[in-house]
């Protein structure tokens, strides 16, 4: 995965120009398609317990449909939305002045943890806005450095991170203790409880989830965000074009060696016991190089001028905030007894809804963005951070 890295990172340098001012539509494409990959691997542990997730099934198809969400999701993409969150930051600062920048960033990275808390207590206790919030607080304060010094930290920080998880698999796969399973009243709870019951059962998880999540996905979401910051600096996304060369070296040289490692992790993952752990943190290993791979694919469609496969995508992305928020609220309300009862459902039909949900918020945002500037929360948040209410609708 190491052979192409200096070539990539010499491209890379090379595309720091200008950015064209201006909405990006390859960025809203590739927030509307990190959404539908946070769904299908949100979708396990809503349809099942957080602590459990889908192991206890071993049919042959769920066993694949599984074991590719892991393989090709799992680590993969969250990374992504937080790469293009530091991408949106730096777009910000480059626009406003910086003491005007520290107080609505501020109120927005409020905006955001607070959202994150509801979002976690009332409909899915692994929400990450409130690590987002407080990642991208911390990371405000190197706004000031080099593409390359944050590029040098987010490696750092990140390979330290992977390292870890190596040390912990390995230390599993001698001393294994298997974690406790949920009661069978947290399960009824869900699968058959009136939305005060599964509220107060989100509420009693909430903070440990919460620090687990921290544990695993803050370190990543910071790697990824000083890297977003770093791109940022550039027209990689706002000009794709010009990039060509860059993506087929990344696809080139990262995406093969990545999808070896990320199933050869997925494996051990699926057979799972002493494996679990060890699979977990090979894919957290490959997970740059994966996440490199989708960016670099999805900007080559996008060059090649089959931009409309994307078209839907871009729709969605540009209410990414408001369609996160919704398909944890739709798919919760699938899969908990106060909506369809479908808690307890496997791999193959999770994967299905988790599809039909995207596409139908994909549609519904493209209703609403003909209406209306923003998306509902993004309006919101955009009011909080600008601290006077923001036009809404649109003219005509």
């Amino acid at each position: 995965m190491l052979r192409g890295m200096p070539t990539i990172a010499q491209s890379l340098r090379a595309s720091v120009r200008p950015r064209p001012d201006g909405r990006q539509p390859l960025v809203d494409a590739l927030r509307g398609l990190a959404l539908l990959g946070i769904l299908l691997v949100n979708v396990e542990y809503i349809l099942q317990s957080v602590d459990l997730g889908w192991a206890g099934f071993d049919s042959p198809t769920d066993q694949i449909v599984r074991g590719l969400i892991v393989a090709l999701g799992q680590t993969k993409i969250f990374p992504i939305f937080a790469l293009l969150f530091g991408y949106g930051f730096t777009i910000q600062q480059s626009r406003t002045d910086d003491a005007v920048l520290r107080q609505r960033y501020r109120r927005r990275m409020l905006g955001l943890a607070g959202l994150g808390v509801v979002h976690g207590i009332v409909f899915f206790p692994g929400d990450i806005l409130l690590i987002y919030g407080l990642i991208g607080w911390l990371a405000f304060a190197l706004r000031t450095w080099s593409a390359g010094r944050l590029v040098r930290c987010a490696a750092w920080v990140y390979g330290v991170a992977a390292g870890l998880w190596l040390v912990v698999g390995l230390v599993d796969l001698v001393a294994y203790t298997p974690l406790p399973a949920p009661t069978q009243q947290v399960l009824t709870t869900l699968a058959a409880g009136t939305i005060t019951q599964v509220v107060a059962q989100h509420a009693a998880v909430w903070a440990e989830t919460q620090l687990v999540l921290l544990l695993i996905q803050g370190p990543a979401v910071f790697a990824f965000y000083l890297i977003g910051m770093a791109v940022g600096r550039g027209d990689l996304f706002a000009a794709p074009h010009r990039h060509v060369v860059l993506f087929r070296q990344v696809i080139r040289s990262l995406g093969l060696p990545a999808l070896v490692v990320s199933i050869v992790g997925a494996t051990a993952t699926i057979i799972g016991g002493r494996l679990d752990a060890i699979g977990f943190a090979l894919g957290f290993l490959a997970a740059p190089a994966m996440a490199g791979t989708y960016l670099a694919l999805a900007g080559l469609i996008w060059v090649r001028r089959v931009g409309r496969v994307l078209d839907l995508a871009r729709t969605a992305g540009r209410a990414s905030l408001s369609v996160y928020l919704a398909e944890s609220v739709v798919a919760t309300t699938v899969s908990y007894g106060y909506g369809l009862g479908r808690f307890g459902a496997g791999p193959a039909e999770g994967v299905l809804w988790a599809i039909g949900i995207w596409l139908v918020l994909a549609v519904a945002t493209r209703w609403w963005l003909g209406r209306f500037r923003n998306g509902p929360l993004e309006w919101a948040l955009r009011t909080l951070t600008y601290a006077t209410p923001q036009p809404l609708r649109r003219p005509g």
